[in-house]
């Protein structure tokens, strides 16, 4: 059959075209082990990206009131992550990976809501986040007070 013989062809093309593939990666394992780690690196910086949003946020119908909010606020132009995730790679990862457990949650167990009464959540937001932003200055004045930002740093969080 005419049909066929084609069919063949473009499995036989395929399979060579892979083969060949496979070939050149044996002969350049630097190259595959190269190409893997870059592989890895972009779709976790993509995924990174696309979940550090208030859109992806907002995905899980709880966070409605909270998005809501936040737009609504002072902040709004502020990105999530900016304040309920310590400044830095290595926490930005940890709190990624630990996030897996936001949607298994949400389809296994029970959510409070709202989703930060009486939770962790706003205790976690770290001074730090805030001073990403905010700059102090030792002493400020505030509608004539003079306030003492170092004295209010030993007894009281930013957030």
């Amino acid at each position: 059959m005419p049909g066929s013989d084609t069919g063949d062809r473009k499995n036989t093309y395929r399979f060579l075209l892979v083969r060949a593939a496979l070939d050149f990666l044996k002969l350049h394992k630097v190259f595959a082990v190269f190409l893997f780690f870059l592989i890895v690196f972009v779709l976790g910086f993509a995924t990174i990206k696309f979940t550090s949003r208030p859109a992806f946020c907002r995905s899980c119908h709880i966070m409605d009131k909270d998005i809501d909010s936040w737009e609504n606020s002072s902040h709004q132009n502020v990105n999530c992550i900016s304040c309920h995730v310590e400044p830095g790679i290595l926490p930005l990862l940890k709190d990624k990976i630990l996030a897996v457990k936001h949607p298994l949650t949400l389809l296994f167990g029970k959510v409070e809501e709202p989703i930060n009464k009486d939770s962790e959540v706003a205790e976690k937001i770290s001074d730090e986040s805030c001073l990403q932003c905010h700059i102090v200055k030792s002493e400020e004045e505030y509608n004539g007070v003079i306030m003492n930002h170092k004295a209010h740093f030993e007894k009281v969080k930013c957030a």
